[in-house]
């Protein structure tokens, strides 16, 4: 084997090394690098359904996010996204609430209907109108950042 042979195969194990810690890192981690914290949660009237509020942040990078999400009775929030609501400050226009991100609230109409009210200042991502069996309504109201 040259010299020449010998320093492109040890180049080309080392970038392999490389990437393949790489590719590992990002496929264990995915999601990790965000972390939810609660902000508010209520059972609907008849207990097969709860709201919860909670901010999402995803590092330095991002922007806090608050998300909405409808679960099942019993099942914990863990690292997943909003199924209802997801919306951030859009740089700061919006007023923030308590876990940093902009303020959203949620409210049981009836076991089957929430309203959710928020800074109508704030950037919307996800706006869904039904989730499973529960009716959504919205009601934007701009507070002063």
């Amino acid at each position: 084997m040259t010299p020449t042979t010998r320093y492109l195969a040890i180049a080309a194990l080392g970038l392999a090394a490389v990437l393949g810690i790489a590719y590992w890192g990002l496929a264990s981690f995915g999601s990790g690098w965000c972390a939810n914290k609660q902000i508010a949660a209520s059972d609907s009237p008849d207990r097969r359904a709860k709201v919860v509020v909670f901010e999402r942040d995803c590092g330095a990078t991002t922007d806090f996010s608050t998300q909405v999400i409808i679960l099942p009775p019993g099942e914990e929030l863990g690292d997943r996204r909003g199924n209802v609501l997801v919306v951030d400050s859009d740089h700061g226009r919006a007023a923030p609430g308590p876990g940093g991100g902009p303020w959203v609230e949620a409210q049981w109409l009836s076991p089957d209907s929430i309203v959710i009210r928020f800074d109508s200042a704030a950037r919307i991502f996800q706006q869904s109108v039904v989730v499973g069996r529960v009716k959504v309504r919205y009601v934007g109201i701009r507070s002063a950042p």
